[in-house]
């Protein structure tokens, strides 16, 4: 029993950890640990509470950012299609649908803000973008090769979007009771939950 009173959860076993060579044990076993507690609740970017809970989606016991979600389906989606359909393109088409689809990637990250206050609006935003780093990335399969030197409108892609999270958006926490309170915010609960029982394992 824990000191708060809750059954302490078993201790896993490290058999199969122990049959890796030294130095990759301790990385292996972190990993593993990571996996079995916080996982679930990596990819949600936000607390889990009422607030914010228009901003994740709960596939099970995994919590997921909603934006994210939209943008990895878009580039799932879209990266199976233009490779679907290289064959039919001509190598002026492809060069031409590769050049919009970095162009417009990098268009779309500059716009990447909070200022879009539908929900609807943010999907479409992220899953446009999704559609346009699909294609960029299949930009080898619709020219060849050359169709490499797109892939760095990702990287710049990526760079603006980063700097541009959460410029105009809405503090929904503005008016929570629990902003200035002794306790942890209640939207952290599981997650600081599974970082205790991450420390106990480690």
């Amino acid at each position: 029993m824990t000191p708060t009173g809750e059954r302490a959860a078993p201790r896993p076993r490290w058999g199969l950890v122990r049959l890796l060579p030294r130095r990759w044990r301790l990385p292996a076993r972190r990993l593993l640990v990571w996996a079995r507690h916080f996982y679930p609740y990596a990819w949600a970017h936000a607390p889990l509470c009422d607030r914010y809970g228009a901003e994740t989606l709960r596939f099970g016991h995994v919590f997921v950012c909603r934006s994210c979600a939209a943008a990895a389906a878009g580039t799932a989606v879209s990266f199976a299609i233009a490779i679907a359909t290289a064959a039919t393109l001509t190598l002026l088409g492809g060069a031409v649908v590769a050049s919009v689809a970095a162009a417009g990637a990098i268009v779309l990250s500059a716009l990447h803000n909070g200022r879009v206050r539908s929900r609807l609006g943010r999907d479409l935003s992220r899953a446009g973008l999704g559609v346009c780093a699909g294609v960029t990335l299949a930009a080898p399969a619709l020219v060849g090769w050359p169709g490499l030197v797109a892939w760095p409108a990702l990287w710049v892609a990526a760079v603006i979007a980063r700097r541009r999270v959460g410029v105009g958006a809405v503090d929904r926490c503005a008016g929570c009771p629990h902003v200035n309170g002794q306790r942890a915010c209640p939207g952290f609960e599981r997650q600081v939950r599974a970082v205790v029982r991450i420390q106990r394992e480690l």
